[in-house]
């Protein structure tokens, strides 16, 4: 009787081990074939951390926030009834990162290039990052209508991230800024550099508080 209590008793644990053992290789496998999954929709950016404090409105350049709202219809005039508008803030195009971006793409394309102030511009239009409040999308051309009644083409080169603006996603909360030109520091105009706004540009009339951006195309 010992000795068949014995037998029983190593039988039944040789056979757990078994089904222990089973059951580790079955959880790695599973492991191994959620991790391709996890991988694809990583879609966390890169940013450019050395320049960080280039400039006082840095935001997430590689971050295009307007994938959640619904792109608006060409023709469509956003109006601004925001009091203050007129600070006109710059981020240096070098602080988009991401090559698989819109945005980085936009950047390498031929007909993009600085002007003697340090605007970037594509095909003689400025390059602007403005909030998900308009609900465009990088490649779009707009039209800027200021206060002092000038009015300007730009192209959508970045969405500002919902992260650092206000609750409508219209203005910079750091510095109640609309529009964002993009520019090469290197060749920035020294007065805005030191003024921080674009409104001092000498070759262009951006005085004034930014009262409407209307989409020009889709």
């Amino acid at each position: 009787m010992v000795k068949l209590f014995f037998q029983l008793t190593a039988i039944y644990l040789m056979f757990h081990i078994v089904n222990f053992n089973i059951e580790q290789i079955n959880d790695k496998r599973n492991i191994e074939e959620f991790r391709p999954n996890m991988e694809l929709n990583d879609n966390v950016n890169v940013d450019d951390t050395d320049n960080k404090d280039d400039i006082n409105n840095k935001d997430d350049i590689n971050n295009n926030n307007s994938k959640s709202y619904n792109l608006i219809s060409r023709g469509t005039t956003k109006l601004i009834t925001k009091k203050d508008t007129s600070m006109k803030t710059y981020m240096d195009y070098r602080m988009i990162t991401n090559k698989a971006s819109a945005q980085y793409k936009l950047q390498q394309n031929s007909g993009v290039y600085t002007d003697s102030e340090g605007f970037r511009k594509i095909n003689d239009n400025f390059m602007i990052a403005i909030g998900n409040y308009f609900e465009a999308k990088v490649g779009q051309m707009v039209e800027v209508e200021l206060s002092n009644g000038g009015k300007f083409k730009a192209v959508v080169a970045d969405i500002k991230n919902n992260m650092y603006t206000d609750e409508e996603n219209l203005q910079h909360v750091k510095d109640g800024s609309i529009l964002e030109f993009v520019i090469d520091k290197a060749k920035l105009n020294s007065i805005i550099r030191k003024m921080g706004d674009c409104s001092y540009s000498k070759e262009n009339n951006f005085q004034g508080n930014v009262v409407s951006i209307k989409i020009l195309d889709m």
